[in-house]
């Protein structure tokens, strides 16, 4: 684990430890009266802060999460919607929504909107969210034929830091408004248990994809791609099914980083990476290897010759410009080798020794080819 992922390792416990000692203070500094009963609700505020180790997406963790919510039975909610912020990017994105086909994008930008208008910029006072209603329906994305007529969102904070909010949504203000639901110390302690969570989520996911990540290209790793690639020889296995592993490598790499620094290096390695990430069809993958060695895992499609494929890739690599900084052109090759699963190798180390074999052969065929492995070469 690098330098950056045990300082996010750290944080993530501090925080927790800090949402944890808090919610579980407001949580007993309150003798709470409960309809469905205090054993049922402290077993569901468990469960809530479970959906970290339960869950393994956030899609599936924000819907664990709002069907406890649901079961809890404290509020008059109809819809419920979870968003996440990043801090550092400035994003915000959902977690859950309830909300979905025509329209739903359309709601979740005014989800965003209204994020950044009452909790970014520091328009609500009252921690209890930013509130619409009406006796008629609000006048929104998808509101009216939901029939929405109370809009709420409530802000996730992680030591005064917005982390994310909840949007609830009913078709009848009545019982969160005459009755004022929200304003009392169940809501409050509810609220503070879905934060800890949504913070625990956020650190864990954003460990987990440093774990995995290169930091110089942002593609999978080599960490992940032993991971990945058990995992796809597994399922071919049982789908009696064809797949090829691809190695390529940059042709005179160690020219550029001794002639031109290892910065230009650096902007070799990411500007033919993400050529071929861009260019890849969706379920095929890229990692990288080590080094300017990368990996490619693709799938057999039926009647489709492999060979045009990746060379398509290859030529988009020496199509593509790659600028310095001072705009001076530099133009990159790559020498692949195909190894195909189970008729070359069945193993993943066979696989690769074969596919490395490829790469050595269009190397010293003169480079900037494409070469399939067979038993003759």
């Amino acid at each position: 684990m690098n330098f950056t992922a045990l300082l996010s390792v750290l944080a993530f416990m501090l925080g927790s430890f800090a949402l944890m000692a808090y919610a579980v203070k407001s949580h007993y500094r309150y003798k709470l009266q409960l309809k469905s009963g205090p054993s049922k609700y402290n077993r569901l505020l468990r469960e809530i802060l479970n959906a970290v180790v339960i869950q393994t997406s956030l899609d599936d963790a924000g819907k664990y999460i709002v069907n406890r919510l649901r079961q809890m039975e404290l509020f008059h909610v109809d819809y419920y919607s979870l968003f996440a912020y990043d801090y550092e990017k400035d994003e915000i994105k959902p977690i859950f929504t309830e909300i979905k086909g025509k329209g739903s994008n359309e709601f979740i930008a005014h989800c965003e909107k209204r994020f950044r208008q009452t909790v970014l910029d520091k328009r609500n006072s009252n921690g209890n969210g930013e509130v619409e209603y009406s006796d008629k329906t609000l006048d929104y994305p998808t509101a009216e034929e939901r029939e929405i007529k109370y809009f709420n969102i409530i802000p996730l904070e992680s030591g005064n830091q917005p982390i994310g909010a909840i949007v609830i949504e009913s078709e009848d203000c009545k019982d969160l408004v005459k009755n004022n639901e929200l304003d009392n110390e169940i809501y409050k302690v509810t609220m503070n248990y879905v934060s800890v969570t949504v913070h625990n989520l956020l650190m864990y996911h954003k460990i987990q994809y440093i774990a995995w990540h290169d930091p110089l290209t942002d593609l999978y790793n080599k960490a992940y791609m032993n991971k990945d690639l058990t995992e796809k020889l597994e399922q071919a296995s049982r789908n009696n099914s064809s797949l090829y592993i691809v190695v390529y490598d940059i042709d005179h790499f160690k020219k550029f980083n001794d002639t031109h620094g290892h910065l230009v290096g650096d902007m070799v390695l990411k500007g033919v990476s993400h050529c071929i990430r861009d260019n890849l069809r969706l379920g095929d993958e890229i990692y990288r290897f080590g080094g300017e060695e990368f990996v490619l895992c693709v799938n057999k499609r039926e009647g489709e010759d492999i060979f045009l494929y990746i060379d398509m890739l290859r030529q988009k690599v020496d199509e593509n410009i790659i600028y310095k900084e001072d705009n001076t052109p530099m133009h990159v090759t790559i020498s692949m080798g195909v190894a195909q699963y189970p008729s070359a190798a069945a193993t993943t180390k066979d696989l690769f020794k074969c596919a490395d074999t490829a790469v050595y052969k269009a190397k010293n065929a003169g480079r900037n080819k494409v070469i399939i492995y067979n038993k003759e070469i």
